[in-house]
């Protein structure tokens, strides 16, 4: 209870911390490689199902929440969702930090080269009665967004790294997420 109070408490203090904050909302399409979003996404291995059964995809929002001159850090939340055309497989955490280098000041502050680490990447909060080889995933991206007036392109390369039965694994893969920006302004 105490954690939901000071969480209550830091969200309505929002406002004094800034004057202003960007947010993106912005879904992942399928990945080149598919293995971050799409059929062959690592959130699809499932013990109890064939290969590629399924697709995943994340619905993230992304936000600015401090600056030093054209640095802006950045915080990442993201609700990933696994399924096939008859069955629904799974609902997922990602939770990220980075930093933003904008292209110009006068557009949304995501709009430029970010760097972003993931501790908590892919974690199931909801699976039904499915179990994955699939152990802790984080991953980190780079990634490059264009925010125009009404949507924005983020194309990211993706680092993930995971425990597979005791073994460590490392994939790469490459995407795009298109999104919606928006501005909170507390002047």
């Amino acid at each position: 209870m105490k954690k939901l109070i000071l969480s209550i408490c830091l969200l309505l203090s929002f406002p004094l911390f800034a004057r202003s904050y960007d947010f993106i909302v912005q879904y992942h399409t399928p990945s080149l490689l598919q293995l971050a979003n799409g059929g062959h996404s690592l959130s699809n291995w499932w013990n109890e199902t064939p290969a590629a059964s399924g697709y995943h995809s994340d619905l993230e929002l992304r936000g600015t929440f401090a600056n030093v001159g054209p640095v802006y850090f950045l915080g990442s939340a993201s609700l990933g969702h696994s399924f096939s055309f008859t069955e629904f497989y799974s609902l997922s955490f990602t939770g990220g930090v980075g930093v933003n280098f904008i292209f110009n000041e006068e557009k949304n502050h995501l709009n430029g080269l970010s760097l972003i680490l993931y501790p908590v990447y892919d974690l199931f909060f909801l699976q039904g009665n499915k179990t994955s080889p699939i152990g802790y995933k984080f991953a980190f991206d780079m990634g490059t967004t264009y925010a125009f007036k009404y949507v924005t392109f983020n194309f990211y390369c993706r680092n993930i790294m995971f425990d597979i039965n005791g073994q460590f694994g490392d994939m790469f893969d490459f995407g795009l997420a298109v999104g919606f920006p928006f501005s909170l302004n507390f002047n």
